[in-house]
């Protein structure tokens, strides 16, 4: 009798342990987002994300560059397809590309989705300007977004990279995360400092009112920035409180945040 009691027991500790470590996997895939391996700025920023303690929501990577093709609709788009087409290497895979025309210049734009679920859009921005001649430059523009609290970070920065095809072009990244409910102003506060402490950087500048916190500040740890008001920025931190899904919005962008917010 008694040697059947301690099998039981054992097989009671040994079924807590199997619901403890279901558990902890369970926390690593909800709470803990994204794999970086080899991008020092992507794991600088997802750190300083978890630190929020927000439930991953969406990751935008976007580059963006200066294109040398002459403003005609044709070069556009064969541009756009020429620059995709390593990407959705079946014919049949390829986005539709289309042009519309904008202040004496245009706007084309392909549209698509990778077989990992990750969103592609590639706008060529053609634009004139009222009262002048379209630009002889066009920017050119790539935006990755993913939903996919598995996808890994490194694999959109090599998309992004092989379709901006160089080392030239600038990039920004915005993570974005939620938490039932609204956040005090105390609160968020100091879920701002734990995330400035964790990115290792001096705040520049801050905005709050209400139901909105941003904070630009800048780390050596990450490589690219901007200047304003005479500071170099390269880490956004922001929260608003969206009282129609009573929710707390989340985002951490580096060298800000793109989106609107």
């Amino acid at each position: 009798m008694f040697t059947s009691m301690g099998t039981k027991k054992r097989a009671l500790y040994v079924l807590l342990i199997g619901i403890i470590i279901t558990l902890i996997g369970l926390w690593y895939v909800v709470w803990r987002p994204f794999s970086v391996n080899n991008e020092p700025e992507g794991a600088t920023v997802v750190q300083v994300f978890r630190a929020s303690g927000a439930r991953f929501a969406q990751l935008d990577v976007n580059g963006w560059e200066k294109c040398e093709i002459k403003p005609l609709q044709a070069d556009a788009e064969l541009y756009l397809s020429r620059r995709l087409q390593r990407l959705f290497s079946q014919e049949e895979n390829l986005p539709e590309i289309k042009t519309v025309g904008h202040n004496g210049g245009f706007i084309t734009q392909a549209l698509g989705k990778t077989e990992q679920g990750i969103t592609v859009l590639a706008t060529i921005n053609a634009a004139g300007q009222p009262e002048k001649q379209p630009r002889e430059q066009a920017l050119f523009t790539v935006a990755l977004s993913t939903t996919n609290p598995h996808c890994s970070y490194d694999l959109l920065y090599t998309i992004l990279d092989n379709i901006m095809e160089g080392n030239s072009y600038h990039r920004s990244t915005v993570i974005r995360g939620e938490i039932s409910g609204k956040v005090s102003n105390d609160q968020r506060r100091k879920v701002i400092r734990d995330m400035i402490n964790e990115a290792q950087a001096h705040t520049v500048n801050v905005m709050e009112n209400g139901s909105m916190v941003s904070v630009s500040a800048h780390t050596s740890k990450l490589p690219e920035r901007l200047t304003t008001g005479g500071e170099s920025v390269n880490i956004n931190m922001a929260a608003r409180y969206n009282s129609v899904e009573k929710k707390t919005i989340w985002y951490v962008g580096s060298p800000i945040i793109t989106s609107e917010y």
